[in-house]
């Protein structure tokens, strides 16, 4: 998977604080606890503080581990004072109850990491590590309890086992039935990219690229509870002020089959109501991998929300994968259609690589005077750099104006986006193969 999604040290602040605070203790202290008083109520501080405190490295190292593992997974898929009730309850519920059933001998993480263990293995962060991931922590626990045996602290282990996995059950129980769409932050960006590279590592680099560059603007994340299920959103186009492409749209492949991907468009269109989009256009591709197609379920969904396709540029993206575009009109706005005036000439410019397109180029264009000129050029430009392909994408009295011009350069024309500028003025695409 794709490593290249920043980190912020914040996202683990307290996990690393704890981790911090434990090995420095055992580093200035050495092994050993602080003495704890026969009673009064000093007793049960102390008997707090000595959770900071190990016998031996490997003590140390047992509950560094745990803790750190299991910090790393939860803190950044729950909010801030949900992740410190959760080490705090847990130490607070196995100190009390080895103190009050055994005595204050005991020392160490283990309730804390018992209880962080737990609520991984039960919570949101369970996503995260799947089944096998699971066991896999839950086998190093028992491991480092045996590793300790016959010295463990049994009532503070399954008191902050007990707490962790109460908490990660309780937040289930009372926490949203139905995902949520919210808005996409920075924290969500390292599961967005964990969820496209499940379908596409390519795309994963490219959207994490896109991602960070547009600050997540009109971008949505699918969440039940504190799990990210998926994400999608929409970008504005360039030639039009009430359309827009809808942007990287993935979900979790435990989360599909369930309807969630359609619920998560459809929610998305809703939002857009309020902006009096009247179009949405779907960018994909007819992409192989083993001979399936493997956007195909994504195409059937769009077909039921009643998209329908539009327009299909066969070796697009590469020699051996074409570009797909469906549109789907926003029954909730009705804008006026536009009447066309005279077109104008048309001179192209210059060439550009083709955006998402290996070895493709676009060819540039302005209005200008009344004649085509500049064909020849730009197409001479693209052969210089030795494009693959060329493709340009015109309005539809424009498109008519260089048709004769257009044909007589090999290109063909491969298709058009409805109502694209406006309604009743649409965007033709020309393509030519080198």
């Amino acid at each position: 998977m794709p490593a290249r999604a920043e980190v912020q040290l914040s996202d683990y602040l307290i996990t690393g604080v704890l981790l911090v605070t434990a090995c420095a203790l055992f580093s200035g202290l050495g092994p050993g606890k602080f003495p704890v008083p026969d009673e009064g109520p000093a007793r049960l501080g102390w008997a707090l503080a000595n959770i900071l405190r190990h016998g031996d490295a490997g003590h140390l190292f047992g509950n560094v581990a745990l803790v750190g593992i299991a910090g790393y997974l939860i803190e950044p898929v729950i909010s801030r004072a949900r992740f410190i009730a959760l080490i705090v309850l847990s130490g607070m519920v196995g100190t009390t109850l080895e103190l009050a059933l055994v005595d204050a001998r005991f020392l160490g993480l283990s309730g804390v990491a018992y209880g962080m263990v737990a609520f991984a293995a039960l919570g949101p962060a369970r996503a995260r590590i799947g089944l096998v991931g699971t066991l896999v922590l839950i086998v190093f626990a028992v491991a480092e309890t045996a590793y300790l045996w016959p010295d463990v602290a049994l009532y503070a282990h399954l008191g902050g086992a007990v707490t962790g996995g109460s908490l990660a059950m309780l937040g289930g129980l009372f926490g949203p039935k139905t995902p949520q769409l919210r808005p996409m932050e920075f924290k969500h960006l390292k599961r967005v990219i964990e969820i496209i590279n499940e379908t596409d590592e390519d795309d994963a680099e490219e959207a994490e690229e896109d991602l960070l560059e547009s600050k997540f603007e009109d971008m949505f994340v699918l969440v039940k509870g504190n799990q990210v299920l998926g994400v999608t959103g929409a970008s504005p186009a360039e030639d039009s002020d009430d359309i827009m492409w809808l942007s990287w749209t993935y979900l979790a492949e435990e989360a599909q089959g369930d309807g969630l991907g359609r619920q998560m468009i459809e929610d998305l269109l809703h939002m857009l109501n309020d902006r009096q989009v009247r179009k949405i256009f779907i960018a994909t591709s007819d992409y192989r991998e083993g001979g399936k197609r493997i956007y195909n379920d994504a195409h059937k969904l769009y077909k039921k929300l009643g998209a329908e396709v539009e327009l299909e540029v066969p070796a697009y993206h590469s020699p051996f994968e074409g570009k797909i575009v469906y549109g789907f009109d926003n029954p909730n706005v009705t804008p006026d259609p536009v009447t066309l005036g005279k077109a104008t000439g048309l001179r192209f410019t210059g060439t550009t690589r083709a955006p998402e397109s290996e070895g493709g180029a676009a060819l540039l264009w302005t209005e200008d005077g009344l004649d085509v000129s500049g064909l020849d050029d730009v197409l001479n430009e693209a052969k210089s750099k030795k494009a693959r392909a060329v493709f340009t994408s015109l309005p539809a009295d424009l498109s008519a104006r260089a048709e004769e011009a257009l044909t007589a350069a090999d290109l063909k024309k491969v298709g058009t986006l409805k109502d694209y500028y406006a309604v009743g003025v649409d965007q033709v695409w020309w393509a030519r193969h080198m």
